[in-house]
């Protein structure tokens, strides 16, 4: 090694921050995800995720009640 160099040991972990998968169980997608990475602490009421699901919307229009 010359002078310029340096060596060094360690290993290469993957920055979950930048994953960008996640499978869902219902026919949509997420628009959005609010919580980063795995152990991340979340509160009660906090949002998790926006998702869009046309059949969820489609469904729900018919079992939520109106209010005018």
């Amino acid at each position: 090694m010359g002078n310029n160099s340096l060596k060094l040991s360690g290993k290469i972990k993957a920055n979950e921050e930048s994953n960008a998968v996640q499978v869902t169980y219902f026919g949509g997608r997420i628009e959005k995800l609010y919580v980063n990475s795995t152990g991340e602490r979340v509160g009660a009421g906090q949002r998790l995720a926006t998702i869009y699901s046309p059949n969820w919307l489609r469904h729900s229009k018919n079992c939520l009640p109106l209010h005018h």
